[in-house]
C-alpha cells in the first residue's frame, strides 16, 4: 500500500470516489446533517487553496482505498495553530493491518508541517475508530451536537 498526499481534485476525480464518499456517510452520517453525501468540492477547493486544508490518499495499486484530510485553524483563544482530521476514510477491506493507523500519521505530519500544535481527531461513538483513538491518542473533549433547523 502507498501513502501519498494529493490534491482535493485527484480525490474527487477518482473511480472510487463516489463509493467511498457513499461508505462514509454510512458510517459517519447524522440523520440531522444527512446521511447521503454531497461534498462540496469547491469549498474543498477553496480551503485548500488558503493552505488550511490539505489531503492524503492511500493506494493499493492504482485503486484509491482511503484518505484522510486534516483542516487547521487559528486557536485566537491561545493564539495557536490547532488542526483537526476533518474526514478518515479507509475501506472496509483495508481496515485490518496498519493502514488506518499510517493515515493518522501521515495526518499528524501533516498538522505539524503546517505549523499546528495539536491535532483533534473525532469518531463516531463506539466505532472501531473510537476504540483505536482511544487507544493512541490523549482524550481532552467529547464531541455533542446540537440540532438547530429542520
Amino acid at each position: 500500500m502507498e501513502i501519498r498526499e494529493v490534491t482535493s481534485d485527484i480525490i474527487f476525480d477518482d473511480p472510487s470516489f463516489a463509493k467511498a464518499a457513499a461508505e462514509y456517510a454510512r458510517e459517519s452520517g447524522n440523520p440531522f446533517i444527512g446521511l447521503t453525501a454531497n461534498p462540496n468540492r469547491q469549498g474543498y477547493l477553496a480551503l485548500e487553496d488558503s493552505g488550511l486544508f490539505r489531503v492524503c490518499a492511500a493506494y493499493e495499486g492504482s485503486l484509491l482505498v482511503g484518505f484522510v484530510t486534516v483542516l487547521a485553524s487559528p486557536h485566537f483563544h491561545y493564539g495557536v495553530l490547532v488542526a483537526s482530521i476533518e474526514t478518515l476514510w479507509l475501506s472496509q477491506e483495508h481496515r485490518k493491518g496498519p493502514a488506518g493507523l499510517r493515515l493518522i500519521r501521515e495526518a499528524k505530519q501533516i498538522a505539524y508541517d503546517m505549523g499546528a500544535v495539536a491535532l483533534y481527531a473525532s469518531a463516531p461513538t463506539g466505532s472501531r475508530l473510537s476504540v483505536l483513538l482511544d487507544r493512541i491518542a490523549t482524550k481532552t473533549d467529547e464531541v455533542f451536537f446540537f440540532h438547530l433547523k429542520d
